[in-house]
């Protein structure tokens, strides 16, 4: 199973989501402007559409911000692959084309996809920022998932995932146009990350792998 995600992985991971993107917010509206590579980009989405922390979609978190020709990838934790669905213009009309149910499954607070552009941009999230404990479900095996609060740092010592034994964390960096992987480890009876501790951007999504269901509960309170 491994395999088949280094495969997928690599196919899509040109480039990520940078260090860079900026969160504004004023109560509990928010704004985030995310930098899009002209490739690949691993996003999360980090804001709710309506404050309910239910009614998010692939149409409803990115609306019209999206080049034409852009492709949205949702990871299918069950197949172990990706469906795709493409933002294009047809006629001077823009409209989404492809699997429709990436286009109308959840896509909530805690949750990422992978968007290939054609050209880099930048592109501005709107919604709510949930505050509070918020939880986050893994299922067994790859999870595309993002912290709820839209917050860069350490997964752990920030972001307050809490891991088990033998997960894997794969981060795509923009920089580099790859991803790494760090994997939580007990080494003489000490656990730690190896190589290092995985370090999340604002706006960023990440692949975890799990050996079986865990929760991922951060908390944030503006």
């Amino acid at each position: 199973m491994r395999k088949t995600l280094l495969i997928a992985a690599a196919a899509l991971a040109s480039s990520v989501i940078s260090s860079q993107a900026q969160v504004y917010s004023q109560n509990i509206v928010g704004y985030i402007n995310v930098p899009l590579a002209s490739g690949y980009t691993a996003l999360a989405n980090q804001l709710d559409f309506d404050g309910t922390g239910t009614n998010n979609t692939v149409a409803t978190v990115f609306g019209t911000n999206l080049l034409s020709g852009t492709t949205i990838f949702g990871w299918d934790n069950a197949t172990v692959s990706f469906n795709s669905a493409q933002w294009i213009s047809s006629k001077g009309v823009f409209q989404w084309k492809g699997s429709t149910n990436l286009i109308t499954a959840a896509l909530n607070v805690g949750q990422g996809v992978v968007i290939e552009s054609p050209a880099s941009n930048n592109i501005t999230l709107v919604g709510t920022v949930i505050q509070g404990t918020n939880i986050t479900p893994l299922a067994t095996g790859y999870n595309l998932v993002s912290a709820v609060a839209p917050i860069a740092g350490g997964l752990q010592t920030t972001l307050g995932y809490v891991p088990t034994v033998n997960d894997v964390v794969f981060v795509y960096n923009s920089t580099t146009q790859v991803y790494s992987n760090s994997q939580y480890i007990s080494s003489k009876g000490v656990l730690k990350w190896s190589p290092a501790e995985p370090q999340v951007a604002v706006g960023q999504s990440l692949f975890i792998e799990t050996t079986g269901a865990e929760y991922w509960t951060n908390t944030f309170t503006e």
